[in-house]
């Protein structure tokens, strides 16, 4: 405006008008204006004929038109189609699993993870780090760094590495050869030791190798520097000498085998009874052959190193089967997962075999435990994975190692035991449950009973223990819950109301706040682990059918699903606050019994069913 003041009206004569509009184009008008370079080194040029880009781009410059403003109707379809996300643009990125990991679990932990941009180094947050995060990982490395148990270990195995002279290294002999050694020279001395000081034969020459044996022969054929032949030996000395040299020759290969069968991973059968005075022999077969340890001293029962327990993770719902794991010769009626870490799978089939599953590696069979004279009901893992119980119609509870499969103990009292479980507390006592109404505590050092718990009126169906094992409830064939403290045979709390059912399946919560039962009138019901142990009004889970059918129920680690099993194959899950029904499939042919949520996999499920077969899906 000031321009065209300056111009005045047309009565005026104005000799400086084109002066004054030629000083104002040269003050006003720029005609090579600066540049802006700041943020030219941050944008990203895609080529129109490129096929591939370097660097991971977001949604908008993938999208943006070549030139020109964009498309109103095109730029809208693109957003409908593909991999399109709520949060912008999905794409396949790859990378190795040490690194993907990783970030995973540093995302759960502290809630940051890096950028997998690699044209940047920022960091995306989904919440801010938390002092109690750095506090809890900080003291898990400490208590790592502290512990000296594999430090220990190869001292233990190799000797110390500080004893130049001592030190025996990688290269020795294995522990169950020098035993082997020490046991061949105590059975079969040497001729050097067999003599006595004074080179005379002793008593302890007892002529069992077979070298000895012909010595002996051409010793009596020939004589102690006597003429001629001695007498020919009678039959019956001659076949007594046979029956020796046949003994000995039994006995060393006895003691082969069993060296050989404990470096193979087998483990030595236990000879046991049957209630009906019969001997069983329990034993077990390692599948994958070759050595039971790798070159680190580690078995298929320590987990993977990439899988961290104890970190809290989002859970999701499974969708498709990744899996099948098939060795059973009948229905399979319970599965376990290993406690903490979930890499194994610990199933019972009515074919009496015991089988533990690889969930990460080939995913086949990698032991088989056999014994059992009729099909196994149930199985039990203790707090480490190390051991485990299992609960047949034989009317005997075994207790296993896992690693080596031998039969630490058999346990029977001619009766029917429906379950069994560790006491979490004093893992040398076990809690059984009868079909003839009691519950029985054993002692495994023992093998007596210690504690009899008789109060209800039948046959005794679930053992959970609250109240960090102080306490544990038992549900029964007479329809009712019974509270219990731990070594005291005395009910605490009796709940049976004239409505309820029986309730052969219960899981506890993973907070340890409630108790799921899976009522045989197709619902669950959820129970409070107070001291009340009151029903919970507001939480039902119906729609499955279940009567007549123990199926387990699963809780995500997370809390948010519970999942179980029907009588027709299928698997249904809930949303544990809203009680709606989140997804039904098809998981079985025959009824799906048991079921496992991994506790650390976030959408992982393991199920067995009567179709003689465990699957995993996710």
């Amino acid at each position: 405006m000031e321009f065209l003041s300056e111009y005045g009206d047309d009565t005026e004569v104005n000799e400086t008008g084109p002066a004054l509009f030629e000083s104002v184009l040269k003050k006003q008008i720029n005609i090579c204006p600066e540049v802006d370079r700041t943020k030219v080194g941050q944008r990203y040029h895609i080529p129109a004929n490129s096929s591939s880009v370097n660097y991971n781009p977001e949604y908008d410059v993938l999208w943006a038109p070549t030139q020109g403003p964009q498309h109103p109707v095109l730029a809208k379809s693109r957003t409908v189609t593909g991999s399109v996300i709520p949060t912008g643009w999905a794409e396949t990125y790859h990378t190795d699993s040490v690194s993907f990991h990783e970030q995973f679990y540093a995302f759960n932990a502290l809630g940051v993870a890096v950028n997998p941009d690699t044209n940047s180094a920022a960091v995306r947050a989904r919440q801010k780090p938390t002092a109690e995060n750095y506090q809890r990982i900080q003291h898990e490395a400490s208590q790592k760094e502290g512990d000296s148990t594999s430090k220990d270990k190869r001292k233990r195995n190799f000797g110390d590495p500080g004893d130049i002279e001592g030190y025996s290294g990688p290269w020795a002999v294995f522990p169950d050869e020098t035993e082997r050694n020490a046991r061949l020279h105590e059975t079969h001395p040497s001729p050097a030791a067999a003599a006595g000081s004074d080179g005379a034969p002793s008593a302890v020459k007892q002529l069992r190798t077979a070298g000895d044996v012909a010595a002996a022969a051409a010793e009596a054929e020939v004589g102690d520097g006597e003429e001629g032949p001695r007498p020919a030996r009678t039959v019956d000395e001659a076949a007594a000498a046979r029956g020796r040299r046949q003994r000995d020759y039994d006995e060393i290969d006895d003691i082969t085998a069993d060296v050989g069968a404990r470096r193979r991973g087998e483990a030595p059968g236990a000879q046991g009874e049957t209630p009906e005075g019969k001997t069983v022999t329990y034993k077990s077969i390692y599948h994958p052959g070759g050595q039971l340890r790798d070159y680190l001293g580690r078995t298929f029962v320590d987990p993977p190193t990439h899988l961290k327990p104890g970190i809290d993770h989002e859970c999701f719902v499974p969708k498709k089967l990744i899996h099948t794991f098939s060795g059973h010769n009948k229905e399979v009626n319970d599965v376990k997962l290993f406690p903490k870490t979930g890499h194994l799978a610990l199933s019972a089939g009515f074919d009496g075999k015991v089988k533990i599953w690889d969930l990460y590696g080939k995913r086949k069979c990698v032991r088989t435990y056999l014994g059992h004279q009729k099909g196994v009901r149930s199985v039990e893992f203790n707090a480490d994975g190390r051991r485990f119980l299992s609960v047949a119609y034989d009317k005997t509870i075994c207790m296993w190692d896992t690693e080596t499969g031998e039969c630490l103990g058999s346990y029977t009292n001619n009766k029917l035991p429906l379950v069994a479980k560790f006491n979490p507390l004093n893992e040398t006592e076990i809690l059984a449950g009868y079909k003839n109404h009691k519950l029985l505590q054993w002692d495994t050092n023992s093998g007596k009973i210690v504690q009899e718990y008789d109060q209800h009126l039948d046959a005794v169906n679930t053992i959970t223990f609250v109240d960090e094992g102080r306490r544990f409830v038992s549900s029964s064939d007479d329809k009712s819950l019974r509270v219990w403290e731990y070594g005291i045979p005395v009910v605490i709390k009796y709940i049976c109301e004239p409505h309820m059912h029986s309730m052969p399946a219960i899981t506890l919560h993973p907070q340890g706040t409630w108790i799921a039962c899976q009522s045989l009138d197709n619902q669950i019901l959820i129970y409070s682990t107070k001291d009340r142990f009151r029903l919970n009004k507001k939480k039902r889970f119906a729609g499955h059918l279940n009567a007549g059918y123990a199926c387990q129920i699963a809780f995500s680690p997370d809390s948010h699903f519970i999942a179980t099993g029907d009588a027709d194959g299928n698997v249904f899950i809930w949303d544990f606050n809203t009680q709606k029904l989140i997804k039904r499939w098809k998981a079985h042919q025959g009824a799906c019994i048991g079921l496992q949520w991994h506790p650390i996999e976030p959408s992982w499920i393991v199920s067995s069913g009567w179709d003689n077969s465990v699957k995993l899906w996710d």
